[in-house]
This record gives C-alpha cells, sequence and structure tokens, in this order.
C-alpha cells in the first residue's frame, strides 16, 4: 500500500486511516469532490478498489471508466469489474 500511495502522491490526495486503507482523490479538483478512489488492501496480492461517485459529479459512465483506467494505471495496480450480486 505504501508504494500504491507513492506513486499516488503527485496527482492525489491521499488518506490513510489504517494500513490496509488507503482513500484518494484528485488534486486537480479543489473546490469539489465528484470521485473518491477508495483501496482495501487484503492480502499482499490484492484487494479492493471501491470508486465512489458524489453527487457534485457530471461524469458519464465512460468518463467514470476512462478515470479508472488513468486512476490504476497511476496506481499501478490492474483491476477488474465486479458486477454487483442481487442476492
Amino acid at each position: 500500500m505504501e508504494e500504491v500511495a507513492e506513486r499516488l502522491k503527485r496527482t492525489y490526495q491521499i488518506f490513510q486511516p489504517t494500513k490496509d486503507v488507503l482513500i484518494t482523490r484528485s488534486l486537480a479538483e479543489k473546490d469539489v469532490v465528484r470521485i473518491l478512489f477508495v483501496l482495501l488492501e487484503e492480502n499482499e496480492k490484492g484487494g479492493e478498489l471501491v470508486l465512489l461517485e458524489t453527487t457534485k459529479s457530471w461524469y458519464n459512465y465512460e468518463k467514470i471508466l476512462s478515470s479508472l483506467n488513468a486512476y490504476c494505471i497511476n496506481a499501478g495496480i490492474e483491476y477488474k469489474i465486479k458486477k454487483p450480486s442481487l442476492d
């Protein structure tokens, strides 16, 4: 998680409430938060990435996916989109 935080610190504001949780937002958005990225480390091989879109966002689905892709490239991580279960 420390390596990921180090890679992101140039373009994202970073909050790390615990050693296995990383919350980031873009430094480009000074006055408003549109998207938050929350990384939850489960083990050394990975964990969960949660993208939270706020009510201040005007992004469409394609822009959100583009932001997610850029974030993961900057963080040096891979991701798979999980569809929510209705069970």
